[in-house]
Formats: C-alpha cells, structure tokens, sequence
C-alpha cells in the first residue's frame, strides 16, 4: 500500500510538471528558541521543507552507499547525538576510519565542518569527505555513482526530488543539498 501511495503521489506531481505548473515549494523556517539568534544563512539557495524532508530520507538511505550496507545515520546515529559511541568509525568496505562520526548538532552556527579539514566551509564541501573519499573509504560512492543514482531512481525518490528541487532525476548536486539542508 506504501509504495502504491509514492507511486501514485509521484504520477501526480510528474502530472502537475506536464501541464506546466510548477510544484509548490515551502521556505523551510527554524524552530529556534526566543533567546538564540537565527543561524547566518550562507546558502546561495533557499532551504524548504521539501529539501530538508528528501534530506531527512537521504540520511537514513543505506542505498547512498556503494555497497548499499550503511547509511550517514549508521554512524551518526539520533540516540547519541547524531555521533556515536564507537572509537572510531566503520567504512562501507568494513575498514575503521581514522577517527569516529563527530555529533551533527548545531550546524548551522558552525564555520568549520570537520575536525581534519578547516578549510571546508560549507556542509555540502564537507559531504564530499564521507561520500567520496577512497583512503579510507567511508560511504564507498566512488566508482558507484551510477548505481547509485539508479537506486535512487525509485517513484517514491523521484517525487521527493521534484517537490525539492523542481527536478526527478537525482544527481550529486541536489543529493549533497538535500543532506546539508537537513
């Protein structure tokens, strides 16, 4: 019934683009506390709910990575503060990494994405590292972008993409996108 449900609401959307309107998307607005301040928006592009929502399913995907075994969530893990209580983390080829998942809190006050490299100042920078790295592999997407992709080519996926970034097909760009703004 679940998947009946994403295709159709996917054949809808896809419905609403052939006849030339533009689906509908939502500025994403911060639940802060009265007394923090907004967090300094440094995207070039707006953050709505849609792409903070394809986000939000991207991090629990473990189709994200080359073997298909493990998730961003499957080192940053919710119940420990989006860390985890390993000494180091594990890669999708099984090796440990060098250090473990730092805590995903916060991020949106931060001027530096990583422990190891200062210089990223972004979080879409910073994804590059445990998507894409080969000494240690982490996610393992080098060499299986394709496949990836293809994986992530399902009605309920494309959907998501569409109401997100106006687009169904997904690629790197939006998918490094969608992660941060979550």
């Amino acid at each position: 019934m679940k998947n009946f449900v994403a295709i159709l609401f996917a054949l809808f959307t896809l419905a609403l683009l052939g006849c030339n309107k533009q689906p509908k998307t939502k500025a994403y607005e911060w639940q802060i506390p009265y007394n923090l301040p907004q967090p300094q928006d440094s995207n070039k592009r707006p953050i709505t709910l849609q792409s903070v929502e394809l986000g939000r399913h991207l991090f629990y995907e473990v189709k994200l990575s080359g073997n298909g075994t493990i998730a961003c969530a499957s080192c940053h893990q919710q119940g420990f503060g989006f860390a985890e209580r390993q000494r180091v983390s594990i890669g999708a080829q099984g090796q440990p990494l060098k250090r473990n998942a730092m805590a995903l809190v916060n991020l949106a006050y931060s001027q530096s994405f990583t422990w190891a490299h200062n210089g990223l100042t972004s979080i879409e920078e910073q994804l590059h590292l445990p998507l894409f790295n080969e000494f240690p592999v982490e996610m393992g997407v080098t060499g299986n972008e394709q496949e990836i992709l293809a994986r992530l080519s399902t009605p309920h996926y494309k959907a998501l993409f569409l109401a997100a970034f106006n687009r169904s097909e997904p690629d790197f760009i939006t998918i490094t996108q969608a992660l941060a703004d979550f």
